[in-house]
């Protein structure tokens, strides 16, 4: 069985700092985020858990692709994904 463009994309997440993008179908995007390690960030977001809140849950189901960008540290990718929500 053929891992999913998600599962493949997770697969390829460095462990640095960085910002995500969240996409659905059409290319919009969905959510903005940073982390210092974005491995660990985005696939938290794809594990089971039963006290997930329901906008999240939704926010999932919805994810049909996801770009990342590396960054030197955590400062910086702050500083990105302030630029980039703007």
């Amino acid at each position: 069985m053929a891992k999913s463009n998600i599962e493949s994309l997770i697969d390829k997440l460095p462990q640095s700092p960085g910002v995500y993008k969240m996409k659905d179908e059409e290319g919009r995007i969905l959510y903005v985020g940073k982390a210092k390690n974005l491995s660990r960030r985005v696939r938290s977001y794809f594990r089971k858990q039963n006290n997930r809140p329901m906008r999240t849950q939704k926010l999932v189901e919805a994810i049909a692709d996801l770009e990342w960008i590396e960054v030197g540290s955590d400062l910086e990718a702050l500083f990105l994904e302030t630029n980039l929500i703007k």
